[in-house]
């Protein structure tokens, strides 16, 4: 199957996979976020940065009458739907899709920014990195430019002060004033308790949030800190530094992994165990796998065709029946299950996907003809892209057998499309 399609299906059946995958991982709520984070990752891709892949999805999303507004905590519809996609309310802004476009309204549903943009971050310290053509800048909360356009390939919203951006291949990091602190580096991470991992060539170090190189790039490889230690890998061997840049567990591991509440899973000769911060040993390596440790979170269990997903000021996305809806920290239903995609909530408003027909749109899902309709899509625009054929001569016309044959070649190329997809 190719990525178009792949990542279309990932994001319109965000769903049924949710049903799927529910029961099978009862008890691994981690698990389940993943997947759900990575479906709704696809869609915003598709929606905010594919372009070739827009047709297809406003066309499935036509079909059904679907259209993002927002609720309240009580379910208590809040602003009316009327967008194609929106992301979540951030510093009292949320962006939305508007004809392939997008913009920012306030918590009220009043367009700020016109859409206008082809993609968006959300607003971080007051700024928003917004993409026009395949220019990147910076506007404030008035929708104004507080950094001009400059030829970053990429940009990042603000974080204590310094926001990550590329030119060409190379990467740097910039003050709200839009000028470096440090550039020319191959590699850049997102910032981690006040210092980012750098790359520069094939070796790693690190900078603070000044710019100021802490630690030459020495290291084969490195992660980012967490709880004050971050992993790196020198020799063949994987060990901690401090935020001093000092080794203060030797590196003697074949793999290391983040520290969260106080451990963190090693592994020797193929054997996994947990160290605490002093490189101490809470289980010795013996066992063949270790599930990372993640943060707790809170979850509501259900049963049957019910699972909780990733939980937000106390209200949790649930599924039932392929549609969503919210519960809370008890389990229970405080908003119904009636739409085909929910964000969790954000400064008190959830985005949500209203259907016309949600039943229709569930049962739908569940017959797979939203991916049919997708693949109907996709054949017609693709047949439409393709080139006229030049007459022979001005005065022949085309045959009843010619318009015959274009006929038939559409509705092989709609079955081609559906074979290869099942071989695939």
């Amino acid at each position: 199957m190719n990525k178009k399609r792949s990542l279309v299906l990932a994001g319109i059946l965000t769903a049924s996979c949710a049903a799927l995958i529910g029961p099978s991982l009862a008890g691994q709520e981690p698990m389940v976020t993943a997947t759900m984070a990575m479906c709704a990752d696809a869609v915003f891709r598709l929606t905010g940065v594919e372009q070739e892949s827009d047709a297809a999805v406003i066309a499935v999303q036509k079909g059904y009458a679907s259209r993002f507004g927002f609720i309240d905590r009580t379910g208590k519809q809040v602003i009316a739907p009327q967008y194609e996609q929106t992301a979540s309310f951030h510093e009292g802004m949320c962006a939305v899709r508007v004809k392939k476009r997008w913009g920012f309204i306030n918590r009220t549903g009043k367009m700020v920014v016109p859409p206008t943009y082809n993609r968006v971050l959300d607003y971080s310290e007051g700024l928003a990195p917004v993409r026009e053509g395949i220019v990147w800048s910076y506007i404030d909360k008035e929708g104004r430019q507080a950094i001009a356009p400059n030829n970053w390939r990429t940009a990042t919203a603000f974080k204590n002060g310094v926001a990550r951006v590329a030119v060409g291949d190379k990467q740097g990091l910039i003050r709200k004033d839009g000028k470096f602190i440090c550039q020319n580096l191959d590699e850049i991470s997102e910032p981690s308790e006040y210092l980012f991992r750098t790359k520069k060539g094939s070796k790693y170090g690190f900078v603070n949030s000044n710019g100021t190189l802490l630690l030459e790039p020495q290291f084969s490889d490195a992660s980012n800190f967490s709880e004050s230690l971050a992993a790196v890998s020198k020799d063949g061997k994987w060990g901690y530094i401090d935020g001093f840049t000092r080794m203060v567990i030797p590196p003697k591991f074949d793999t290391a992994g983040d520290f969260h509440n106080g451990v963190a899973v090693v592994s020797v000769k193929g054997k996994y165990g947990l160290i605490d911060r002093r490189g101490a040993y809470r289980l010795r390596p013996a066992y063949s796998y270790l599930s990372t440790i993640l943060p707790p979170e809170k979850a509501v269990h259900f049963g049957d065709n019910r699972f909780s997903s990733l939980t937000a000021e106390g209200l949790t996305p649930i599924i039932d029946n392929s549609l969503w809806g919210f519960a809370d920290s008890t389990g229970k239903i405080v908003v119904k299950c009636q739409f085909g995609q929910v964000q969790p909530f954000s400064e008190g408003l959830a985005s949500v996907a209203i259907f016309d027909m949600p039943i229709a749109v569930a049962n739908a899902i569940k017959n797979g003809k939203m991916y049919a309709a997708e693949c109907e899509a996709e054949a017609k625009a693709e047949a439409e892209a393709e080139p006229e054929a030049e007459p022979e001569t001005e005065d022949e016309t085309e045959s009843e057998t010619d318009t015959e044959t274009k006929n038939e070649t559409k509705t092989n190329l709609v079955e081609e499309k559906e074979n290869r997809s099942t071989e695939q």
